[in-house]
């Protein structure tokens, strides 16, 4: 079937299941071209646009089907649904919209209703920070709160839904901060000592990491105040417990003092995932190398790389920041 008639029959076809399949949802047509009217349709425009096609115009790119309910919102795309049908029918549609109303489902019935973000006190003990590589999500953090660091982001984020490892969070847009009376940098100090105390940084020598784990590799001062690495020479990993998030600990509030402390001067730290950060000595170890090694390392994992780049922590300065090539 060719796109104009698949279109005129699939609302036709949606007419016939508004009060079955689509029972207690409001089913929403935007067509090519379509600008937002509320901020709320700006913002589903501007992410249609941003997750679809890498765009950051405010008139929709394509045709769109949308089912709203609550807080929910499932998208189809209609060239796509087109193709869904031309494939398996009208079957093919049914199955492809009831999977997205059944996941929904599911996953409401697993965390329940979700927090008012507008609300600091309400949503305050979920806040979390996490770390993004920034090329690659630049068009989706255009509306989130984020700190720009060499080739990362640094994202405030809350926790939804957090199982065996398994984090379900969710980015906090800037208008929300207009709700919350406090300054940016008020909101970051909260929420990385939140992240702190839910994910505590560990810092052990890599192999030691990968043979025995890092749960009960204490560093902090009040943890191990007596602590000493007997081969500051080594490779060392930072990470969390649980490592969800491990990247983010050399945010934390005096984790990057304390491992200069350890080592006995400044060093070069590599982001070779979102879980966790290898430290080397800076008087031991070459930036250009370390480098080289987490670009081969990101080539193999490049789901999980947020940087390509090796930061340097100055002892002396107390800056911490990218390296340029060659130095």
């Amino acid at each position: 079937m060719n796109y104009k008639r698949f279109k005129k029959a699939f609302h036709n076809w949606v007419g016939e299941h508004e009060h079955t399949l689509l029972e207690g949802w409001n089913p929403t047509f935007y067509d090519a071209g379509s600008v937002g009217q509320t901020d709320e349709e700006k913002k589903i425009i501007l992410d249609c646009n941003i997750d679809y096609y890498k765009d950051e115009g405010e008139a929709l790119r394509a045709d769109f089907f949308m089912i709203m309910r609550g807080g929910a919102l499932a998208r189809f795309r209609l060239l796509d649904l087109r193709d869904r049908f031309n494939d398996g029918g009208w079957g093919e549609i049914f199955q492809q919209i009831k999977g997205n109303i059944d996941k929904i489902n599911e996953v409401q019935s697993e965390i329940g209703d979700l927090p008012n973000a507008d609300d600091f006190e309400t949503i305050k003990n979920r806040l979390i920070v996490r770390l993004l590589n920034y090329e690659k999500n630049k068009l989706a953090l255009k509306k989130a709160v984020y700190k720009r660091i060499g080739d990362m982001a640094l994202v405030l984020y809350y926790r939804i839904k957090e199982e065996q490892n398994n984090l379900m969070s969710a980015k906090v847009y800037a208008d929300t901060l207009e709700h919350w009376n406090m300054s940016l940098e008020e909101v970051w100090e909260f929420a990385l000592d939140r992240a702190k105390q839910l994910y505590p940084p560990r810092l052990c020598e890599s192999l030691q990491m990968m043979n025995t784990g890092y749960a009960k590799a204490y560093f902090m001062p009040e943890d191990a105040p007596n602590l000493k690495l007997p081969y500051p020479e080594r490779i060392y990993t930072l990470t969390t417990d649980p490592p969800v998030n491990g990247a983010t600990a050399i945010f934390y509030k005096g984790v990057k003092e304390r491992i200069a402390e350890l080592l006995g001067g400044s060093f070069y730290a590599a982001f070779t995932s979102w879980g966790e950060v290898a430290i080397h000595k800076a008087d031991i170890w070459d930036a250009d190398g370390i480098r080289n090694n987490v670009k081969e390392n990101n080539k193999q994992w490049a789901e999980e790389a947020v940087s390509d780049m090796v930061y340097y922590y100055d002892t002396e300065t107390g800056e911490f920041g990218p390296v340029a090539e060659g130095k």
